[in-house]
């Protein structure tokens, strides 16, 4: 093939699958590179390596219970070649491997799955890959197969790259600490609980699905989603960037009356949108926790609440969603659009909407004294109060 390039793994398959010595391509001539390995048979295979390493060879229908395969003191290597399922765990044994190389160039799917408090690097090639890590895994995982599927035991130890063309999907252990880089179109993360967890993901999508523990997470290009199902999920220290892309959210989802805080030291960055769908719950924040927000939304018998006196809302889209204030004082909220003062609620003290840049209706000056506890409108024509008007419930806001 004397214009082709083949890679590694394609001459490997060949090699494997075929009864060939020698491959010519562009890159020059390939000679058989799995002298001296073993190959596993149909039968049960009893194989130690002994001290020097070696490399053994198979495929989903030489790779069966009855096996028996131990490595030595050397570098010990298990190449396992095409599509099926590959039940690591279930061989009678499974001992002393350094790495193990899945190649799938061939039509169909590979599933590999590894017994418990397995310590061993995966090397992953192919069109469709899947992984089943038992519980205490540790070593490092690499991948290029088009679309791959990992899903990692608690108390696992790993560092993964997965540069897929089109889709990386990763379930994670809980307690477990994990280094993530994936760069494929479609990045998706189900996070475990009391987990440290860094990933980057730099392609043009990804979902995260956040779990207790720590989390440092760097989105790509495009569309990213984090989604917070659990009071827990996003708490101190955690650290969330929706990268160079537009339209990144955070999206909170939690049972009827929770109370979710904001300004626990949770840092965002380059997220664009804040999503609050919890029925009559409570998100507390602050100026500096929706800096870079330009989208406040949720459910509409919910608040997102401020202790702070001052809170500038210039910029944002507000909808569904309540602004109130807990400040004993009272709060100023600055807004630039009607639609954002018609969703300011107000609190326990005198309150205040500035709009610099707006002329309010009549209509619009009733609905929003009307609607919510403001005592004090400010606009491009001047002051106007409520009149004691308001009708602030203090169970709302401060359940």
């Amino acid at each position: 093939a004397p214009t082709l390039a083949l890679t590694e793994a394609q001459r490997g398959t060949i090699f494997f699958f075929g009864s060939v010595e020698t491959i010519v391509d562009s890159e020059g001539t390939h000679t058989h590179p799995f002298a001296g390995a073993v190959r596993l048979t149909e039968e049960a295979d009893s194989v130690d390596l002994g001290e020097g390493g070696g490399l053994i060879l198979g495929d989903s229908s030489t790779l069966n219970p009855a096996d028996t395969l131990a490595g030595g003191n050397g570098r010990d290597v298990l190449a396992l070649f095409g599509g099926g399922v590959f039940r690591l765990d279930q061989l009678t044994a499974f001992t002393g491997f350094d790495a193990l190389q899945l190649v799938n160039l061939v039509s169909g799917s590979a599933s590999l799955w590894l017994p418990e408090d397995c310590a061993i690097d995966l090397a992953l090639t192919g069109d469709g890959v899947e992984v089943v890590v038992g519980d205490g895994y540790s070593g490092s995982i690499t991948s290029d197969a088009f679309m791959a599927q990992f899903s990692l035991g608690s108390g696992s130890s790993a560092t993964i790259v997965a540069t897929a063309g089109d889709t990386n999907t990763f379930v994670l252990g809980d307690n477990s600490t994990l280094t993530i880089t994936a760069t494929g179109r479609h990045n998706e993360f189900v996070i475990g609980d009391n987990a440290t967890t860094t990933i980057t993901a730099t392609g043009s999508s990804g979902s995260f699905y956040l779990g207790t523990g720590r989390e440092t997470i760097t989105g790509g290009s495009g569309t990213d989603r984090f989604r917070v199902e659990g009071v827990g999920d996003l708490a101190a220290d955690d650290m969330l960037d929706g990268g160079e892309g537009t339209d990144d959210a955070v999206e909170i989802t939690l049972p009827d009356g929770s109370t979710f805080d904001l300004t626990a030291g949770i840092v965002l960055m380059n997220i664009d949108r804040l999503s609050f769908y919890c029925a009559d719950g409570v998100l507390l924040m602050s100026q500096a926790s929706l800096a870079g927000l330009s989208q406040l939304g949720g459910a509409a018998t919910a608040r997102m609440i401020t202790g702070e006196a001052t809170l500038d809302l210039s910029g944002m889209s507000v909808s569904d969603i309540k602004i109130a204030s807990s400040h004993a004082d009272g709060t100023v909220f600055t807004v630039d659009s009607v639609a954002a003062a018609l969703q300011v609620f107000g609190g326990p003290g005198e309150d205040t909407i500035s709009a610099p840049e707006l002329t309010f209706t009549a209509e619009e000056l009733e609905a929003i004294f009307l609607g919510g506890s403001i005592e004090i409108v400010r606009d491009a024509s001047g002051n106007h109060t409520s009149g004691g008007s308001g009708n602030f419930e203090p169970g709302l806001l401060l359940a």
